[in-house]
């Protein structure tokens, strides 16, 4: 059994980001927006402060938001055409 830390856990319904991920078929770049959003807040870091981590944890979620796009828009329309 895989040890989850507290902060991929949620605090009410006990939900495992990685299940939800798994679940909902989420591609790489985008189950790690989600899992970033999800742990932001919650996960504290000896190199920075409570408020500087949430805002890493944003930026790397934004930061794989924009790679998901960047695949996207390589990635032809499921007809062949690239638009």
């Amino acid at each position: 059994m895989i040890n989850t830390p507290g902060y991929y856990i949620g605090k009410i319904f006990k939900y495992h980001a990685a299940d939800i991920i798994e679940d909902f078929g989420l591609s790489y770049n985008i189950g790690s927006v989600c899992s970033y959003i999800l742990r932001a807040g919650n996960k504290s870091s000896k190199a920075m402060d409570d408020k500087d981590k949430q805002i890493d944890d944003y930026t790397k979620a934004i930061a794989h938001l924009n790679l998901e796009i960047k695949r996207l828009q390589r990635v032809p329309l499921r007809d062949g055409r690239n638009e």
